[in-house]
């Protein structure tokens, strides 16, 4: 075993070092939608791989777009995490942190359709939090985004 320092000295990467990725995806979910929420990855994936986000950006103001899947029960008694965009200057990261709209269907659901649902609330949140965001370019995004979708099957 070697130290953290030494680890560095040597150039190892470190997990979670490096440059994140301008589309990134994450959730904030009760352990059972843990297993549904994992393949947010794909749709993370098929972004980077087949979208650029500069392509939507106007001036230099944002660099990653994180979306954050909330996934609670409905009669969840901890804390309420609400619907939001905000913005992070440091990073220039616009997050959204978008709700699943029906968790049990959600927890129940295949792959396939868990990944259809993740679509569904990333069009609807990405409507109602960025057509309105003056530094992006919303409207060519959802076109581009929907097209994606719709040509790697998740979205009819």
């Amino acid at each position: 075993m070697i130290t953290l320092q030494e680890a560095i000295d040597k150039g190892i990467p470190l997990i979670g070092q490096g440059e994140k990725p301008p589309f990134c995806f994450s959730g904030m979910v009760y352990v059972k939608a843990e297993k549904n929420i994992a393949h947010s990855t794909i749709l993370q994936d098929i972004m980077n791989n087949k979208l650029a986000l500069k392509d939507y950006i106007i001036g230099n103001k944002i660099k990653h777009l994180t979306i954050t899947f909330i996934a609670y029960p409905e009669n969840w008694e901890g804390i309420n995490r609400k619907e939001q965009k905000y913005y992070r200057k440091e990073t220039k990261t616009i997050f959204l942190d978008l709700k699943i709209s029906n968790f049990d269907t959600f927890c129940s659901a295949t792959k396939t359709e868990a990944i259809k649902i993740m679509v569904a609330e990333t069009l609807r949140g990405t409507e109602k939090f960025l057509s309105s965001e003056k530094d992006f370019q919303y409207e060519l995004f959802y076109k581009d985004l929907k097209a994606l979708f719709i040509k790697e099957g998740f979205y009819c």
